[in-house]
Formats: C-alpha cells, structure tokens, sequence
C-alpha cells in the first residue's frame, strides 16, 4: 500500500515537473527568472526519476550511482533555488551576475564529490530502505543544503523587508508562507522521522509532496509575478485539493470492497460498478463541488455585491446644468459610494477644464490626496492618455510599458498618498476627468481582483460622464434635433470599416445600414498575437436610447479588448455595465467568439443571440454552436457561460444579424439560412471576401424593390 503511494506520488511529481518545465520555456522563455525555473523544473523531474529507478530496482548494480545522482541532483536544485531568489522578482534591481557565479562555486564543487567521489557517500544499499555508507567529508553535504536553502529563504526575507513595491512586499510574504509549509513537510519526513524516530519509510514520499508543493507555490510565483493574489491562489488549491480527496477516498474504499467481495466469492456486476463509480463524481460535481466553490469565494463575491452596489450608485449622474452645484451633488453621490460601498479611504476627481487646459478638483474625501490640479502636460495626464488604462502603484514597478513615466509617478504617488489613478474617457477617448484614491480603510493593498472590478467601475463611471456631458452640451449648441441623427453619427463613428485580423483566420463581412432608429453593431477585436475576438449584437431600434446603448458596449469592448480573452467574461462584463446605466434602460442581443490560432480552439458565448454557424469542409457538414444565454442588460447578476469548439483547418464560421433572416422580397418569401448555406457550399474554395461578395449579390438581387427596415450584417471567417 505504502509502496503504491510513493511510485503514485513521484509519478505525479514527474508529470508536474516536465509540464512546469515546458510551460516556462514554451510561454515566458524571454524572462531569465522563468528559464532557470523552467531548468529547475527539468532537474526535478530527473530526481523524481531517480527516486523512482531506486524504488523499482533495489537490487540494481547501479543502485550507488542511482542514489548519489539523486542527492547531487538534489543539491543542485537547491544551488539553483537560491540563484532564484537572487534575481526574483524579474522587474526588481537583482544581485551581481559575478556575486551569482560565486556563490554557485562551492555548491557545485560539493554537488561533483557527491556525485563522482567516495568522500561524502561511500555506498548505498537497499534494506526495505535505503541505506547509507556514510564518507569522511559527509557532513559537507547537509551543511550545505542548509547554507543554500537558509540563503534562499534570507535573501526572500530581506527583499520583503525592503522592497519599495508594497502590494507586492503582501504577496511576497503570502509566497513565502507557502515556502515555509513545502519546507516544513520535507524536514518532518525527509529529516525528523529519520534522524529522531528511525523512521526513513516517508523520505521519498517527503521529498517528492514537498516538491510538488513547493513546484505549484513557485510557478504561480514567477508566472506573472505583476498579477498575483496568493490568497485566492491557496483558496484554488484547497478548493482542488478537497475535490480530489472527496473523489479519492470513496472510489479507493469502493474499489477494495468490491475486490473483497470478489475474494469473498460475492459478485456484484461490473456494469453496476460502473454506474456507482460514476454517479458519484457527477453527483459531486452538481450538488457538492459548487457549494465547496461558493465558501471558498465569498471573498469574491463580497466583494463583487460591494461593487455592484456602487455600480448603482453611478445612475445617480444624470443631465445636469451648466451650474457648479448641480455638478457638486451629482458628484458627491456617484463618488461617496466608493468610501461607503468598496471602503476607499481616500479620493478626488478632477474634471477637465477646457479654458484653462487642466484637470481642477471637482470632488474628493479623505485628506491624504493634497492636490488641487493637474496640468494637460503632466506627466501623470500624459501616462494616462498614453496607456489608457488604470494605474495602481505597484504596475510602476512592474509594468515594463510604464518605464518612462515611473520616476515622476513614483514621487508624486508618494508625496501625494496616491494609490491608483484612473482615466476617465469620453466616447472619442479623450481624457475628461482622472480620479485619484488613495490607501483602504483596512491599510491593505489592492488585490487583483479588487483592481479587476474597479475596471469596471471606470468604465461606467467614464460612460456616465461623457454622457452627461454629451446631453449637457446637445442643450447648450442644440447640434442634436432629433434621434436619427444621433444614431446615424454613433453608426458612423463606432462600426468598422475594416475588421481586425490575425494570422491563421481570414474574415470579411458587409454591412447594410437599413435603420436610422437604431439596430446593428459588430466589430473584432485583436486580443494578442494568436487570439481574434468577434462580437455582434442587435441594440434594437429605439432611436437615441439604441445609440447610447451601442455606445455603451462600444466602450466597454474597447477599452478591456485585452483583458478577456474568455468571451462569457466579456459579456458579464457588458452586462454589469448595461444593466446598472441610468442612460439607457434597453437590453441587447449579443453574441461574442473568441478564436485562439495557436491551439485551434474557439470559444463561443451568447446573449439571446443568432447561433454560430461552422462548416467543416472536409466532412462538407454544417453545425450550430449555441449556449444559453439571456439578453444582455437585463438581469445583473445573471452569469454568462461559453463553450470551447476545436475547429480544423479550412473551417468556415459565419455569424448573422436579424436583419439578414428579416429580408423580405416581392413575394412575401424571407431570406433564409438554408439559402446562405447553399451560397456557401456551391463557392466552397473561395476566400472570405469572395463568399461576401457572392453572398451580397444574392441578397441584393432577392430584396431588389422591396424597402429594409432593418439593419442586415453578416461575417465570414475561414480558419487557415
């Protein structure tokens, strides 16, 4: 049983090990931090090997070499650790590359005594254990595993005394309490039990689960080590982990019982054991696992109500008069929610004002941000134009992008008790206001998720005021006389003329602008390198209300285009925004995919929308991808799903709006899907652009001399 275990558990470390190894070197090889992990990863695979040769062959004649590799690989693993230590994290100032070749010195010298001479370990046998013939110099050995490790350990401690970033010195300390568990499981097993209690059954079992946790804490350290939340990372691995023992332990019971009946001549049929084995886990999974989930996120979500709750608040900003007062008290309300609802202690918003080409103090509580303007020219208006997005202070530190600008920010953010600084946009995505916060209530600093959701919170609050701006100046100028001019303008201005693209997908789409009330808005947006985002919907026509409603998703797909590349996010996201605005109290039909070129996989998520149509060519078959989904502004708390698709090459996706199925010809005949797919399939070879172009001619021809009073877009895209 104990033997099962351990091969169980140091092929598990194997696995991990490799998969941390290439996942390094695949996705973050540019970093030096994530190539030496990605080393150390591949030198523990090799000891787990080694541990694993030594289980499976005792009796081997090259048992000495097999064990006096394992520690040599061992001790080279912990040199390397603490050249880890030495240069993490990759964004701060790290130690002397000749100060790193020195202390590699000595670890080395004893890791080839151990490995090539008899001076450390003599001889290892096999006894039901391993069994050690111990050389003169072996006190050299453990001596230094301690200096390297207890060198690692202090070099982290010092950094998280020092470190100038503070929201990183919380997570380095969390990082290092995840240290201190992995090490205190490898001293129990690998040192106490041996040397104290003769008990030496557990030392590989110690070494490889002390690995394996000290292999998950430090990937996650050194992944992105500008977005981590060790809290919420500890609550995942605690969720996993009493998933997989809730799994465990009944099968295995189930399993032995049966055997036992088997022994005992009692059988019981395999299809019935089959059935029992799986019932169990889809039962976990439905009533179980989601209840589990909830008590581990009720951080989340409190988090999330709190800002829902804010999020309210901001319908508060309406039309209001040129007059200081009127914007005072619709000021004061959107902006007190922040301290009462998401416990800001501090914070000023500063609007721009076009006479005197500065940010002036608009509104503010707390008395830590002492500023009372901002110049255009600043370099914080300037960063902010630039980069067009939230600035918390930690990201001076790590965000590469903000290298020209950390000097300036870091001394104005500390002199001035600034924290976070967002830019609020108006729908030309000029800067309109900034809004500075500075500490929380509680002292603590802003976690990723909390940041996460602030997001969200800017973009409404940069909705709400460019519209009350917008509505303030169509009274004063009077340009706006009526609704179809205002959608005819928000058509022109947010719907492409050209669609994004990436490699590996070709995509082409027409547009016919029927309705001067309102109607469809489509758009693709490049996510990164190997990732292409579609969205479409159907704001309906409801005149002036369709168009800021369009203007609203607009602005929330543009600005966070980056963030998401999970298509259901995107939409809760965009459904927070719509559900919670004062501006329009209409609803949307959406539909958004998420194409990934590097893995072939599409994601696919619906509001109430068209299904995806996909044609595989080489089975010449066609399929609708749907998912349950309801309007998007119409419920707030309402969680979009999505669904993952593995598309082949020369796949081709088409996705359409109401318009298109809404055609009517002379004859009272609607335009119909069946048609477009015929379209398709007689021009299987051609090219996106090409299919459009057939694909319009054909619609054109078939409501020639009728009237549309409905906008009609249509997208193709062929994978390959």
């Amino acid at each position: 049983m104990l033997l099962q275990i351990e091969i169980s558990i140091i092929i598990i470390a194997i696995i991990i090990n490799l998969y941390f190894s290439f996942t390094n070197i695949i996705n973050r090889y540019r970093f030096t931090v994530n190539r030496l992990f990605a080393l150390i990863s591949f030198l523990g695979a090799i000891l787990s090997s080694s541990f694993l040769y030594i289980i499976l062959f005792p009796d081997s004649e090259n048992l000495s070499i097999a064990g006096k590799s394992s520690l040599g690989t061992l001790l080279l693993v912990c040199i390397l650790v603490f050249c880890l230590s030495e240069i993490y994290p990759r964004w701060e100032k790290k130690t002397s590359d000749w100060f790193i070749i020195l202390s590699l010195i000595p670890g080395i010298v004893v890791c080839l005594l151990t490995v090539f001479t008899d001076l450390i370990i003599v001889e290892i046998g096999y006894d039901e254990s391993l069994r050690y013939t111990l050389g003169i110099l072996f006190p050299i050995l453990p001596a230094t595993f301690g200096v390297y490790f207890i060198g690692s350990y202090s070099i982290l401690l010092y950094k998280y005394k020092y470190l100038e970033n503070e929201s990183f010195k919380y997570q380095l300390f969390h990082f290092l309490m995840g240290i201190n568990v992995g090490a205190l499981c490898f001293l129990i097993l690998t040192v106490i039990f041996p040397l104290f209690l003769n008990v030496t059954i557990f030392r590989n079992i110690g070494i490889s689960l002390s690995s394996i946790l000290l292999l998950i804490v430090s990937n996650y350290a050194v992944s992105d080590d500008r977005l981590l939340d060790f809290k919420q990372f500890y609550l995942k691995l605690v969720y996993w982990l009493i998933l997989l023992v809730i799994i465990l332990f009944p099968i295995y019971s189930g399993l032995e019982y049966y055997n036992w009946l088997i022994i005992s001549k009692y059988s019981i049929p395999p299809l019935g054991i089959a059935i029992l084995l799986s019932l169990f886990p889809f039962l976990l999974f439905r009533y179980i696992s989601p209840q589990v989930e909830k008590l581990l996120q009720k951080r989340y979500k409190s988090l999330e109500r709190a800002f829902n709750e804010s999020l309210e608040e901001i319908t508060n900003i309406t039309n209001p008069n040129d007059k200081r007062e009127d914007w005072d008290t619709i000021l004061k309300n959107t902006i007190n929610s922040i301290q009462t609802k998401l416990k800001i202690a501090d914070a000023s918003l500063y609007l721009y004002n076009v006479e005197e080409y500065k940010f002036s103090l608009s509104y503010g509580f707390g008395d830590a941000i002492k500023i009372y303007e901002i110049n255009e020219d600043s370099d914080l208006a300037l960063c902010l134009k630039e980069h067009k997005i939230l600035i918390e202070k930690s990201m001076l530190f790590t965000d590469e992008t903000l290298s020209k600008y950390k000097e300036s920010l870091l001394n104005i953010f500390n002199e001035k008790s600034i924290q976070i600084a967002l830019p609020l946009f108006n729908h030309e995505k000029t800067l309109i206001a900034i809004l500075l916060l500075g500490r929380l209530q509680n002292r603590k600093p802003y976690l990723t998720d909390f940041l996460s959701l602030l997001e969200t919170y800017r973009i409404q609050l940069s909705i709400s005021l460019a519209n009350s701006i917008i509505q303030n100046e169509m009274k004063v100028t009077q340009i706006i006389k009526h609704d179809k001019t205002v959608v005819t303008t928000i058509k022109k201005k947010i719907i492409p003329k050209r669609l994004k693209q990436i490699d590996g997908i070709r995509i082409s789409s027409f547009f016919l602008d029927n309705s001067e009330y309102g109607g469809d808005y489509f758009d693709s947006v490049r996510i990164a390198a190997d990732k292409l985002g579609i969205f479409m919907t159907n704001t309906s026509d409801t005149g002036v209300d369709s168009g800021i409603l369009a203007l609203e998703i607009y602005s929330v797909l543009q600005t966070q285009m980056t963030k998401y590349s999970s298509p259901e996010r995107l939409l809760n996201n965009i459904n927070r925004v719509v559900s919670s605005s004062r501006f329009s109290d209409k609803y949307a039909q959406a539909s958004y995919l998420v194409y990934s070129s590097s893995s072939n996989e599409l994601k696919f998520s619906n509001a109430a929308y068209n299904p995806l149509i996909l044609l595989d060519v080489d089975e010449m078959n066609f399929q609708e991808l749907d998912v349950d989904g309801i309007p998007l502004g119409i419920d707030l708390n309402f969680s979009y799903r999505s669904k993952n698709f593995r598309v082949r090459p020369n796949t081709i996706g088409v996705s359409y709006s109401n318009g298109i199925l809404a055609a009517i010809n002379k004859n009272g005949e609607n335009y119909s899907i069946e048609r477009l797919k015929k379209i398709i399939t007689n021009n299987i070879n051609d090219t996106p652009t090409m299919l459009i172009r057939n694909i319009y001619s054909d619609f054109s021809n078939f409501v020639k001399g009728t009237e549309l009073l409905n906008d009609a877009s249509l997208i193709i895209f062929r994978i390959g």
